[in-house]
């Protein structure tokens, strides 16, 4: 990909075409692909498998299975059907301004999701490279997901941010329950001393991954956010408090405390979230990334 950005920074013309020089992609296509920039239907067309008249020859199963499986999880980011495609032709005056910073090999995908152009598709027979490895490795495999993760915060920012803070959260729980288990069984401590260090170790775990992975925010200023992170538990936890004892005496059934401790957890959460992307990790807007030049 950085060379495939480097080629669109180079390039002169008006379109430009992303293929695979082993001939995976069928130069015969090229026409097909260009027509619907030329002709003004469309500022990004795609190559793609799994339209109708479209194929991958001789593929297995497992290669088949990962193909659709790749596709299922972008769904939401991009109607395109066949997202690691590769074969992309492409308006140029689209692309300044726009970040593109494509984790592995798929350009195609970070560029359709980035540039919001119009999208086509045409039919192709893809056939595996005769020379070489393949790049589908588990690596690669591992790079998409993590490209997807990106896309997603682009495309959905708050949703995604949301999405990995409650799962951070969730994680929390397990290092909070295990210091305070630790702590009273195997230090000896008072659970009400104990529960202080779980709840310190949670904050700080909790904390952590959401500075690296939810929030990414590698030069953080720890000395201020940190307190601040801690401050904001601690209101959330009173937000949580608050929420059961308001609910609590609504009802007498004998697991209604269990579904008013599920609200209160809900509503503390949302709390520690909101006060966390304001105060703790404030967001700014992304910058943009390598431009074209005009």
């Amino acid at each position: 990909s950085p060379a495939v950005l480097d080629g669109f920074n180079e390039a002169r013309g008006k379109i430009a075409v992303v293929m695979d020089a082993d001939l995976s992609h069928p130069p015969e296509s090229l026409p097909q692909l260009l027509a619907p920039v030329l002709e003004g239907r469309a500022d990004v067309v795609v190559g793609s498998r799994n339209v109708p008249g479209g194929s991958a020859v001789d593929w297995p199963w497992f290669r088949r299975f990962v193909s659709w499986g790749a596709s299922l999880l972008a769904r939401p980011l991009t109607r395109m059907t066949d997202p690691t495609s590769g074969f992309m032709a492409v308006r140029l005056d689209l692309l300044p301004g726009v970040p593109l910073d494509p984790v592995g090999w798929k350009i195609v995908l970070e560029t359709v999701v980035k540039t919001g152009g119009r999208l086509e598709e045409i039919p192709i027979q893809f056939r595996d490279r005769e020379l070489g490895e393949s790049k589908l490795t588990t690596k690669q495999q591992i790079e998409y997901l993590r490209h997807l993760v990106r896309l997603y915060r682009f495309r959905f920012p708050f949703w995604t941010q949301l999405a990995l803070f409650t799962f951070v959260g969730g994680l929390g729980v397990f290092v909070d329950m295990g210091v305070l288990f630790a702590g009273v069984e195997g230090v000896g401590l008072h659970p009400n001393l104990a529960v202080t260090f779980a709840f310190l170790a949670a904050a700080t775990f909790n904390y952590a991954l959401n500075w690296r992975f939810t929030f990414r925010k590698p030069k953080g200023r720890h000395r201020r956010s940190y307190p601040t992170f801690v401050v904001v538990c601690l209101v959330g936890l009173a937000l949580r408090q608050v929420v059961f004892l308001a609910l609590l005496p609504l009802s007498d059934h004998r697991y209604w405390y269990l579904a008013v401790n599920l609200v209160g957890i809900a509503v503390g959460g949302v709390g520690n979230f909101v006060l966390t992307r304001t105060l703790v990790f404030p967001q700014g807007k992304e910058k943009a990334g390598r431009k074209r030049p005009a």
